[in-house]
C-alpha cells in the first residue's frame, strides 16, 4: 500500500473539500433544472408515473447508503493499519455481502412488487408503460447496489475528486437524456426509464474499471468465510437500525403535524426539510473528507491526531454552517418569498428551526465518526437510536397539551442536544485517550464569537435598507465579513493564518 494513503493529512482534506463543494453545487444545479425539464418533456401523468415507480430507488437508497458508509468504514481500517491482507479480505467479503443483499432485493421485487405495482392506481393505458419503467428501475437498484463496494473505496482512499466526477457525469447524462426525449414524440417514458439505466450501468462501470485500476484490493476475489463477513454484516446492521429511527422520526413528526394541524402545515414542513437538507449536503462537502481520516487515526492508534480531526472538523463544519444559516434565518421571509411567492403558514418559523436543528444534527454527525471508527456501536445505535425514536413521543404529548405546532422542533433540538451528550460520552469511554474539554470549549467559543456576527449582520440590515434584496445584500455581506473575520482571529491556528498571510503576500 503507498505510503500517502497511510498519511495523515490536512492537505488533503482541505482539497477533497474544494472536490465535494464543486459535485454539490452542480448536482444540486443541474437536478433542480431536471425537474423541471422532465415534467415539461413527460407530461404530468407520464411524470407521476416516473415518480411512483422511482421511489423505489429511494426506498432501497436508504439500505444503499448504510451499507456504503458502514463499508467504508472497514476500508479505511484497514488501511490506516497498513494491513493489505486484511484489506483484501475485507473488500472480498464485502463483494460477497453485497452480491447476497442484491440477489434478495431482485428476488423480493420480482414476485411482491411485481403484486405492488399492479395494484397501483395507473391508468389503463399506462399500465404497460409502468411495468417496463419498473424493471428498468430493478436493473438501476441492482447496479447501484452492486457498486456500493467500489464507492466505498474510493471514499476510504480519498479520491474524493473522482468520487466528484462521477457523480457529476451521472448528473450531466440524466440531463442529456431528457434532451433526447425532446426529439421522440412516442415512448417516452419507457425511453426515459432505460436512459436512466443506462446511465447508472455506464457510471458503474467507470467506477469498476478505475477502482479495480487503482486499488489492489478491489481485484480480489470473492470470500466467503464467515468470520470475514459477519463484523460488516453486524456493524451494518446496527448502523441500519439507527437509519431506521431517523426516518421514523420524520415520518412520525409528518404524520403528528397532519392529524393536528392539517396538509397546510405539512406543506410549511416540507419546505423547511428541503432547506434543511440542502444546507446539509453543502456542509457534508466539509465534514465528510474527515471520516476517513478519523477511521485512519484511530486504526494507527495516533489519538493525538484522531483528536484534533473530530475538533477540526466541528469547528469548520460550524463555523461554515454559522456563516450560511445567519443571514438565511434572519431573512427567511424574503428567501422564501424570492424562492416559492406565496407561502404557508409557519414556513418561516419551521425553516428557522430547522436552520438551529441542523448545526445539532452536524455535531451528531461528527461524533459518529469517532465512533463509528472503533467498531463497536451496538451501544450507540441502541441509545442514539432510541432517543431519536423518542421526538415522536415527546411531540405527540406536547401537541396533545396544545402545544404550537413549532414544538415539534424544538423537541428536536432538545433531544439533540441530549444526544450530543451521550455521544461525547460514549465517545470518551470507547477512546478513553481523547479529551472532552476541547470539544466542549470549542463550542462554547463558537457561541461567544457567532454572537456578534448575528447581532452585526441583524442591526446591519435593520438600520441600513428596507426589506428587500438589498437589505439581504447588506446581511449576507455582513455576516461573511464578520464570519471569516472571525474565523480567522479565533479559530485558524496561527500556522494556517501564517499562510493565509503568505497567499495574500501580507507577510
Amino acid at each position: 500500500m503507498a505510503q500517502e494513503e497511510k498519511r495523515l493529512d490536512n492537505h488533503r482534506i482541505l482539497k477533497n473539500s474544494a472536490m465535494l463543494y464543486l459535485r454539490t453545487f452542480l448536482t444540486m444545479a443541474v437536478g433542480l433544472y431536471t425537474s423541471r425539464v422532465v415534467l415539461e418533456v413527460l407530461g404530468v401523468d407520464d411524470f407521476g408515473i416516473y415518480g411512483l415507480i422511482g421511489s423505489l430507488v429511494i426506498l432501497f437508497n436508504f439500505f444503499t447508503n448504510t451499507l456504503s458508509s458502514s463499508l467504508s468504514r472497514f476500508f479505511s481500517f484497514d488501511i490506516g493499519s497498513g494491513d493489505d491482507a486484511q484489506l483484501r479480505k475485507t473488500f472480498g467479503a464485502s463483494m460477497t455481502l453485497v452480491l447476497g443483499v442484491a440477489l434478495v432485493i431482485l428476488l423480493i421485487t420480482e414476485t411482491a412488487g411485481i403484486y405492488v405495482v399492479n395494484g397501483l392506481n395507473i391508468p389503463e393505458g399506462s399500465r404497460t408503460a409502468a411495468m417496463w419503467v419498473y424493471q428498468f428501475t430493478v436493473v438501476t437498484i441492482i447496479v447501484n447496489i452492486v457498486q456500493v463496494s467500489f464507492g466505498a473505496s474510493l471514499v476510504a482512499h480519498e479520491h474524493m475528486g473522482t468520487f466528484a466526477y462521477l457523480d457529476i457525469l451521472n448528473t450531466t447524462l440524466k440531463l442529456a437524456a431528457i434532451f433526447i426525449l425532446k426529439y421522440v414524440s412516442a415512448c417516452k417514458l419507457e425511453l426515459y426509464g432505460f436512459l436512466v439505466m443506462m446511465v447508472m450501468i455506464l457510471v458503474t462501470s467507470v467506477s469498476v474499471i478505475y477502482c479495480r485500476h487503482h486499488f489492489q484490493e478491489c481485484r480480489s476475489r470473492l470470500v466467503f468465510r464467515w468470520r470475514d463477513v459477519r463484523p460488516i454484516m453486524s456493524f451494518s446492521g446496527w448502523m441500519l437500525y439507527k437509519t431506521v429511527c431517523d426516518t421514523s422520526r420524520v415520518t412520525t413528526v409528518n404524520v403528528l403535524i397532519n392529524l393536528y394541524f392539517g396538509v397546510a402545515l405539512n406543506a410549511a414542513l416540507a419546505i423547511a426539510m428541503n432547506v434543511g437538507s440542502n444546507v446539509l449536503k453543502f456542509l457534508s462537502s466539509v465534514f465528510l473528507s474527515f471520516k476517513p481520516q478519523i477511521v485512519k487515526a484511530y486504526a494507527m492508534q495516533a489519538f493525538a491526531n484522531m483528536q484534533s480531526l473530530i475538533v477540526n472538523a466541528l469547528k469548520f463544519s460550524l463555523s461554515v454552517q454559522l456563516i450560511i444559516c445567519i443571514p438565511l434565518i434572519i431573512e427567511m421571509p424574503y428567501i422564501l418569498h424570492l424562492w416559492l411567492g406565496d407561502y404557508p403558514a409557519y414556513a418561516v418559523v419551521f425553516c428557522r428551526l430547522i436552520a438551529v436543528a441542523m448545526c445539532v444534527e452536524v455535531i451528531m454527525m461528527i461524533l459518529e465518526f469517532g465512533i463509528n471508527a472503533t467498531g463497536r456501536i451496538m451501544a450507540y445505535s441502541l441509545l442514539h437510536g432510541t432517543l431519536i425514536l423518542s421526538i415522536g413521543l415527546i411531540a405527540w404529548l406536547t401537541l396533545a397539551l396544545g402545544a404550537p405546532p413549532a414544538s415539534v422542533y424544538l423537541v428536536q433540538i432538545g433531544v439533540g442536544v441530549v444526544c450530543v451528550a451521550v455521544d461525547i460520552f460514549l465517545l470518551k469511554r470507547l477512546v478513553p485517550q481523547l479529551r472532552i474539554v476541547p470539544i466542549l470549549k470549542l463550542f462554547l467559543r463558537l457561541a461567544v464569537i457567532f454572537l456578534p456576527v448575528a447581532l452585526g449582520s441583524y442591526y446591519a440590515g435593520e438600520w441600513l435598507v428596507p426589506e428587500g434584496f438589498w437589505r439581504f445584500i447588506v446581511v449576507g455581506s455582513v455576516d461573511v465579513v464578520l464570519g471569516v473575520a472571525v474565523v480567522y482571529a479565533f479559530i485558524l491556528p496561527e500556522s494556517a493564518r501564517q499562510a493565509v498571510r503568505r497567499k495574500l503576500h501580507l507577510d
